[in-house]
């Protein structure tokens, strides 16, 4: 028996477990009445109910177990979505790596190809990449994830569409002290403090992580501190004020290893990453201000605007070129008018806006002495301007048809600035704009079936990281690395009643100049990047929530994915017809929560992540895994009072399951895996000093 079928009887055995508890509880409990709060879903820009929604949508809503959670990956809050795939939780110097139905898995750091969104105020830079590592975990409220192509929405790099808000609203001024120990060397401590008055209110957050890593090679230190100022200037106007500071000034990058060496030690760090000392230091500082204005009763005003700074120091596993300074500089402004009319007796709800923003890498590249600096080989200053003008309208058709469309122009335009000049000037600048759009259809047969339709574009230009990898070695962009485009179209159904929601979704996806990244034989380890002509994606996703009793909730959510290159032809070899690496076949996950208002609340959750291939040529595949976590919390004082202190307890990889948490695709030398920690254990406190109660 293979590990992958050993991983599927472990999966239905699971399902086994939870289904007794289940027809148990469901028997038990005809006098509870669980009235769902109203689910109201604003990623698409404009709010709308939930079954009224024309998208794929799945929406996290994070107070009930927050507390359980170790807070060290936004990863946590990601596993039961549906054709979500979140690697990489445990390389701090390469941040968390998602992908959505597949746009996002070729990243070797970070996330590309997914639009992030903190509080109204854009993570992914103009060019479309994006970081998570100065994200408070603590104060995150709610998240939806917009699964699909969304560029007439967002623009560039909008494969998919994740919204954070974090903590802004609350009843009573606290303070709330935290303290976290693990295994690896885990250290996290965190004071939070929140304070009101009639027309004001404050939240301020200061963290302070660390960690010796499960690998060799593998710590990170990090401090960070947060604000959210909120004031009522007037009835009709208020204000918003996003502060944050990130400081990082170690992350290590153990690097990916053979097969060989993953066999004989799971903890040993890629020996070019030893000499070369890989990893990183950051420093970032993120502002930013938004402007509430309601014009008229139906009619509402939005500006904002923000600036973000990211200074980052890195050591790759090379000699040429191995030592990276940048400083990067993003900037913007928006501002949209909202409406909301009654036309023929129909309502309309619209929005027009317009987003500008810039960005500028000034990157510099060294020798890398064995983790030393050494004589300077590139410096190149790179730009990316963006103007996005945009409309959504939604119209009720009737009482249980809604439509809504979108349309977007972006124009946008990079510049390299050679800054040497070694070989001549081999600067230059590229125009790439665009115009996408989406249309979408829902009606509502029953609140408990609703079915939709959409069809939308997207489109994805390489960032500026790598058009600057040039494989030719030389200053300037990679003239042949072309933008990537997208055609989706999807159909699906949901519903909710007190009890339970669900939701079930078919979709397909082509895309034409698919970027993928592959390494050279002269420089093993960094990431450069071609077009493939074109990909085909098919895949299903549902995910069904379900109050089994008073105190119980269970989920599960399956997705099945079908992406293939129909059209991928290299100098030596044809690749239609193969997988796309990187992107499991299968993906599921379920979980149980017991949460008990004299303080016991617990979580199991089981994920599974089918095989996938590693390369291009799907010549090797890693093995498919079952893992499992349960974590918990216990709360002494009642809720009346003024103090409560929780204890928090938590075991990941319970069973010890031996997977990768994270693939580096096309990797040089067949270092393609980065093994994740077996069994761990964290456990701390949490003291709030007040009554911390969301609205």
């Amino acid at each position: 028996m293979n590990y992958s079928e050993i991983c599927r009887k472990r999966w239905l055995f699971t399902i086994w477990l939870y289904l007794p508890v289940q027809v148990f509880y469901a028997q038990n409990t005809d006098s509870i009445s669980r009235q769902l709060d109203t689910i109201t879903i604003s990623v698409q820009r404009l709010e709308t109910s939930f079954l009224e929604a024309t998208s794929s949508i799945s929406v996290v809503q994070t107070n009930a177990i927050q507390t359980a959670l170790p807070q060290q990956s936004l990863g946590e809050y990601l596993y039961e979505i549906p054709g979500l795939l979140a690697l990489n939780s445990g390389n701090f110097a390469q941040d968390m790596r998602v992908s959505i139905r597949g746009f996002g898995s070729r990243s070797a750091f970070g996330i590309r190809g997914v639009k992030l969104i903190v509080d109204g105020i854009p993570e992914t830079t103009p060019d479309g990449q994006g970081q998570v590592d100065n994200l408070d975990l603590g104060l995150i409220e709610k998240i939806e994830v917009l699964r699909g192509p969304s560029s007439g929405l967002y623009g560039n790099a909008s494969g998919g569409v994740i919204q954070i808000e974090t903590l802004k609203e609350f009843k009573y001024n606290f303070v709330q002290l935290r303290a976290v120990a693990g295994s690896f060397g885990l250290q996290q401590y965190r004071v939070g403090a929140g304070w009101r008055m009639k027309k004001s209110s404050l939240v301020v957050n200061g963290t302070l992580n660390q960690t010796d890593g499960f690998r060799m090679h593998s710590a990170m230190q990090q401090a960070a501190i947060s604000a959210n100022f909120r004031h009522q200037l007037n009835p009709k106007t208020s204000l918003r004020l996003l502060f944050n500071f990130t400081d990082s000034p170690k992350a290590e990058d153990p690097g990916a290893i053979d097969l060989e060496r993953l066999t004989a030690d799971r903890r040993q760090a890629r020996p070019l990453n030893l000499q070369y000392q890989a990893g990183e230091a950051i420093r970032q500082f993120k502002t930013g201000l938004r402007i509430d204005h309601r014009v008229s009763e139906n009619g509402h005003l939005q500006a904002q605007v923000f600036i973000n700074n990211r200074q980052f120091d890195g050591l790759l596993p090379f000699l040429a070129g191995g030592s990276v300074a940048l400083d990067r500089r993003y900037a913007g402004l928006g501002l949209n008018y909202r409406s909301k009319q009654t036309f023929f007796k129909r309502d309309n709800h619209f929005q027009i806006g317009f987003d500008w923003h810039t960005q500028r890498d000034d990157r510099q590249q060294f020798s890398n002495l064995d983790g030393k600096r050494g004589l300077l080989s590139f410096h190149q200053v790179e730009t990316f301007s963006n103007l996005g003008i945009y409309v959504v309208d939604q119209v009720q058709i009737s009482k249980r048809w809604h439509m809504d469309a979108n349309l977007r122009f972006d124009i946008n335009r990079l510049e390299a600035e050679d800054q040497i000049r070694i070989n001549g000037d081999e600067s230059g600048t590229i125009p790439l704009n665009s115009l996408n759009g989406g249309l979408g259809m829902s009606y509502r047969v029953h609140h408990l079936f609703s079915p939709f339709i959409r069809f939308s574009t997207s489109f994805e230009t390489p960032a500026l990281s790598e058009l600057s990898a040039n494989p030719t070695g030389g200053e300037g962009f990679n003239a042949s690395l072309q933008p990537q485009t997208a055609r989706s179209l999807e159909g699906g159904f949901r519903g909710l009643n007190d009890r339970w929601r669900y939701e079930g979704v078919l979709f397909w996806v082509e895309t034409q100049d698919e970027i993928v990244p592959y390494e050279l034989t002269a420089f093993p380890g960094r990431n450069f990047y071609r077009n493939a002509g074109e990909t085909r994606r098919l895949g299903f996703e549902t995910q069904l929530s379900y109050a089994v009793a008073r105190y119980w909730r269970a989920s599960l959510n399956y997705a099945y994915s079908d992406f293939i290159y129909q059209d991928y032809e290299l100098t030596d070899n044809t690749l239609n017809g193969q997988q796309l690496p990187g992107i499991p076949r299968h993906q599921a996950a379920a979980s149980l929560q017991y949460i008990h208002p004299l303080g016991l609340l617990f979580r199991w959750q089981s994920r599974l992540n089918g095989a996938l291939f590693v390369d291009d040529a799907n010549t090797i595949k890693d093995d498919a895994y079952l893992v499992h976590h349960l974590n918990g919390a216990y709360t002494i004082g009642k809720r009346e009072k003024n103090w409560r202190m929780m204890l928090i307890f938590g075991i990941n990889n319970l069973l010890d399951a031996k997977y990768n948490d994270n693939i580096r695709i096309n990797a040089f030398g067949g270092q393609y895996f980065e093994p994740a920690p077996g069994i761990n254990f964290f456990g701390g406190i949490q003291l709030n000093l007040g009554k911390v109660e969301s609205k």
